[in-house]
């Protein structure tokens, strides 16, 4: 439980810690904190150059220190996020050449029996460029070859780079299914404009269709009745379509 005296004296240390002696170019930052001495999880939020990203070891605290950081997109844009004290940080960014990948996909490549109301997910291995995630480059194929309709998403403020996929209507049972997450100057990019190396293909099977020849809660007659002797009992059903 947070007192209020305690949550006032954590916003009047954060909002007593400052930033200053800013200096640097697309190549790097330098600039020195000012922490409160009550203050407690401070962390600064740098954004990073287009085309850029953080070389390893690429945020240093008074020039020796390595720190450790992560990435956030914040409405699009990139930042490099690191804990601070009362120091001096260099941030020392460089070019990204590296295309992103495709980590996982949901449902899983040569899954079967997948739900006919199922979404599609696809997991980049960086933050993508949301601009880039759509149903032009992010697309689902039937058997035939026939586009599925579906919608597609990408949340930008998450910490995760996944993409949802969502069909407009049920898939058909006992169907085969094709993703495709496109590449190259039309498929998807990262924030750095990287574009994946090579198409990405996977694919599903629906789950078959199933019938049943009894009511849905069926209910006898007569509820009990005094049994004596055993009998043998069985059923007999022509289906009108084809099963397995």
């Amino acid at each position: 439980v947070v007192s209020s005296r305690q949550m006032l004296t954590w916003i009047d240390a954060r909002n007593n810690s400052s930033i200053s002696s800013i200096s640097g170019d697309t190549n790097s930052l330098n600039f020195s904190v000012s922490a409160d001495p009550n203050a407690r999880g401070l962390q600064a939020m740098v954004p990073l150059p287009v085309g850029k990203t953080v070389s390893v070891n690429g945020v240093q605290r008074d020039s020796t220190t390595p720190v450790t950081r992560s990435f956030q997109v914040i409405k699009g844009a990139q930042y490099v996020v690191f804990p601070v004290v009362s120091a001096s940080y260099t941030i020392t960014f460089e070019a990204d050449t590296t295309p992103p990948t495709v980590t996982a996909v949901s449902p899983e490549n040569n899954a079967l029996g997948v739900s006919i109301n199922t979404t599609v997910t696809v997991t980049f291995s960086e933050p993508m460029n949301g601009l880039t995630i759509n149903s032009s480059t992010i697309e689902l194929r039937d058997a035939s070859n026939a586009s599925v309709n579906a919608t597609v998403s990408y949340d930008a403020a998450s910490l995760t780079a996944t993409a949802v996929l969502t069909p407009s209507s049920s898939l058909a049972y006992a169907s085969a299914y094709t993703l495709t997450v496109k590449s190259g100057s039309t498929g998807v990019k990262d924030v750095a404009l990287n574009a994946l190396a090579s198409d990405y293909t996977s694919t599903f099977s629906t789950i078959g269709q199933t019938y049943t020849i009894w009511p849905a809660n069926p209910t006898p007659v007569t509820l009990n009745v005094a049994d004596s002797a055993a009998i043998e009992v069985g059923v007999k059903f022509r289906s009108d379509v084809n099963g397995y």
